[in-house]
């Protein structure tokens, strides 16, 4: 999912949705830390998913013939 919205779109949406529900016991999961790292190194290096033609998957020309 986060590759078809892009991973920069994902994070700034998390961010928001983190501070409207407050009460959501869940929500902690959001700002997970883990995943703040593995998002900002992919947002840092430029793969911010298919706009780029990678983000967590590499989009190659064989992937896009296969499909």
């Amino acid at each position: 999912m986060h590759d078809l919205i892009g991973l920069d779109v994902a994070s700034a949406v998390g961010e928001n949705l983190y501070e409207l529900i407050e009460h959501d016991e869940k929500r902690e999961v959001l700002r997970h830390p883990k995943l703040a790292t593995l998002l900002a190194t992919q947002i840092r290096r430029g793969r911010l998913g298919d706009k780029t033609k990678q983000g967590f998957y590499k989009k190659t020309a064989k992937w896009r013939q296969d499909r």
